[in-house]
C-alpha cells in the first residue's frame, strides 16, 4: 500500500514538472517574456519618433516587421533567458515570483537591444521584404503566448 502511494506521489511530481521549462512554471516564464517584449517594443517607437523628426513617416508594415523581428529574438534565445534568470533570481536571494520574472525580462530585453537594433537596418531600407504572414503572427498573437522554443524550429522567416 505504501508503495503506491509512493508511486502515485511520484506521478504528481514528475507529471507537475512537464509543464514547466528548465524548472520554472509557465506563468512565470510568460511574465518574463511579458517584460522582455515591453523593452523591445519600445525601440520601433524610436525609429517613429527619429522618422518624425525627419519629417517622414514609418508605414505600418514596416512598422509590424519590427515587432515581428523583436517576437521572434525573443523566441530564438527564450530558452537560454529562462535558464539564466532562474540562475540569476537563485544567486540574488529573491523569491521565484512574476515580478522578479517580469523584472528581469526587462533586464534581458535591454541586453538584446543591440542584436534588434542590428537587424532592423534591411526594414528601413527594403519594405519589400514583408509578407503577409508576418502581418498576421504580428496581429494573432499574445506575448505571453509566445512559444518558448527555438525559432529555428519554427521556420519563421521574415
Amino acid at each position: 500500500m505504501r508503495f503506491l502511494v509512493l508511486l502515485c506521489v511520484l506521478l504528481m511530481a514528475v507529471y507537475a514538472e512537464g509543464k514547466r521549462i528548465h524548472g520554472v512554471s509557465e506563468k512565470n516564464v510568460s511574465a518574463m517574456k511579458v517584460g522582455m517584449v515591453k523593452v523591445l517594443d519600445k525601440i520601433p517607437r524610436r525609429w517613429v519618433a527619429i522618422y518624425t523628426r525627419l519629417r517622414k513617416k514609418l508605414s505600418p508594415v514596416r512598422l509590424k516587421t519590427l515587432l515581428y523581428l523583436n517576437r521572434k529574438q525573443l523566441m530564438l534565445y527564450c530558452p537560454r533567458f529562462v535558464r539564466l534568470a532562474k540562475l540569476m533570481i537563485k544567486a540574488r536571494g529573491l523569491k521565484s515570483n512574476t515580478k522578479n520574472y517580469e523584472r528581469i525580462g526587462h533586464f534581458f530585453g535591454q541586453r538584446s537591444y543591440r542584436i534588434v537594433k542590428m537587424r532592423e537596418a534591411w526594414i528601413l531600407t527594403d519594405p519589400q521584404r514583408m509578407t503577409p504572414s508576418i502581418k498576421k503572427y504580428v496581429d494573432d498573437t499574445e506575448v505571453a503566448d509566445l512559444p518558448c522554443t527555438d525559432a529555428r524550429k519554427l521556420n519563421l522567416k521574415p
